[in-house]
């Protein structure tokens, strides 16, 4: 019986994490996209990162990147 009833507040909870989790991705993904090639190569890195990085540290490093430049 334990199996088969559903708890619909972990169920929900869960999909309200996978929602966010995505939308986190996607927004750092738009950014990175938009970047000039001139930051290329930091995109690359911070793409191959797991996890991803919070916005707030990719916008440092991309701010260094920009006074490197």
């Amino acid at each position: 019986m334990l199996f088969t009833q559903s708890n619909f507040a972990k169920q929900y909870q869960l999909e309200n994490d996978i929602r966010a989790l995505h939308q986190k991705n996607m927004s750092i993904l738009l950014i990175l996209t938009a970047l000039r090639n001139d930051f290329k190569g930091l995109r690359g890195s911070i793409l191959h990162r797991f996890p991803l990085p919070s916005i707030d540290s990719i916008v440092s490093e991309l701010l260094n990147g920009e006074i490197q430049l």
